[in-house]
């Protein structure tokens, strides 16, 4: 049997999780699933679902003492492969990587490279030092800021929190702001709840102008895997996950982020976020984790979860793996709502998958349980709010 690997869970990301099973399940290694505070229904069906573990909510030391405890007890002298699907888990790792260490080959390098990315602030100075053009970006901290920023900015501009862990309570993610009675609602809830934010200029463009370019870089930095390709819908739209999307050869986009993902010394698997505009690329955001995008990436011939675990597990994996383009991925519930929301868009979008492959996020004809069980648990989380 091949060497373990473990997925820890913090949230309920079942996309990015079902492809790191998926990927690694397929091939024949056991992957161990360790979650604090989430149940486990929803990837416990899956056939590439080998054992795990449900933990109760606790502190960042409790779950380190959780996964090194598991560790000594499940996997004697092997040292599995770890990964991380959110930004909350990336974050714990990084902070804990130390730590983590000795029990488990943590995929990933410089863990201040990785918290630096991991913040709307630094990541800004980071970028900008590494040749990439960046969106105007103001730091929001106090309601003087805010009064400040209005005296300068245009609208509509985007809002985010700086970190995933600094929303004050108030559930935003990248919100595009269109007044100012707005940005001082939202950002003053934000900051008495103890958040802070940025705000960013906005890109003009529709969802067709983001693209993604998705990557895997050894742990000795010598090789590369990556995929590159465009989004079609976000969910929400304007500023969201995505919803519909196609791999696509974009040479300036492989160029800039190889050239970055180098630049930066980082090892590991991620993915970066661009705007197109006049031709010209705005670099939005970076991941420093598996996530469910990397799906599509499997779906065209590059598997990086895989080549993460290959790297890790001393086995041979094919760096320049040639991507199929015109490979189309629709995430299945954010879909649906847009569908809802905007029929005739929506089914216009949906057309341009004859051109290509149609592959989806959670329901796959060897594994079709997990889509099941999520569309259960919606429609009865549904069916509750209506009655």
């Amino acid at each position: 049997m091949m060497t373990p690997a473990v997925l820890i869970v913090t949230g309920q990301a079942w996309g990015s999780y079902l492809a790191v099973l998926k990927s690694l399940g397929r091939k024949g290694v056991p992957v161990h699933v360790l979650s604090w505070g989430v149940d486990q229904g929803v990837l416990r069906r899956s056939r590439y679902y080998f054992h795990g573990r449900e933990f109760p909510v606790g502190s960042s030391e409790a779950m380190v003492r959780d996964m090194l405890t598991y560790g000594d007890n499940a996997f004697q002298s092997e040292k599995p492969a770890l990964f991380y699907c959110t930004d909350k888990d990336a974050m714990f790792v990084a902070r804990n990587k130390s730590a983590l260490e000795d029990r488990y080959t943590v995929l990933m390098g410089d863990a201040d490279t990785c918290l630096a990315m991991m913040a709307k602030d630094t990541a800004q100075e980071v970028v900008e030092q590494h040749g990439l053009t960046v969106p105007g970006t103001w730091d929001i901290s106090s309601r003087d800021d805010v009064e400040a920023l209005l005296e300068k900015c245009e609208f509509p501009l985007m809002l985010k929190p700086t970190m995933w862990e600094t929303t004050g309570g108030v559930p935003i993610k990248a919100d595009k702001i269109l007044s100012p009675e707005v940005l001082r609602e939202t950002a003053c809830r934000v900051l008495a709840g103890g958040g802070r934010l940025v705000a960013q200029e906005f890109i003009e463009g529709g969802d067709e102008c983001v693209e993604f370019f998705l990557f895997y870089r050894s742990a000795d930095g010598r090789r590369m895997s990556f995929c590159t390709g465009r989004k079609l819908r976000q969910f929400p739209p304007g500023a969201g996950v995505m919803a519909l999307g196609v791999t696509d050869e974009i040479e300036d986009l492989r160029v800039a982020g190889t050239a970055f993902v180098e630049g930066i010394g980082f090892v590991g698997l991620g993915g970066l976020e661009f705007k197109r505009n006049n031709g010209k690329l705005y670099f939005i955001e970076m991941s420093v984790r598996s996530e469910m995008f990397h799906k599509i990436a499997m779906d065209a011939g590059v598997d990086l979860p895989w080549a993460a675990y290959a790297d890790a597990s001393g086995l041979e994996w094919e760096a320049d793996q040639k991507q199929r383009n015109n490979v189309f991925y629709l995430n299945e519930f954010q879909f649906a709502v847009l569908l809802w929301k905007d029929f005739r868009q929506t089914v216009r979008d949906l057309l341009q998958c004859r051109k290509g492959s149609m592959h989806f996020c959670l329901l796959t004809t060897d594994d079709p349980m997990p889509f099941a069980v999520k569309s259960f648990k919606s429609l009865r989380k549904l069916f509750g709010k209506l009655y």
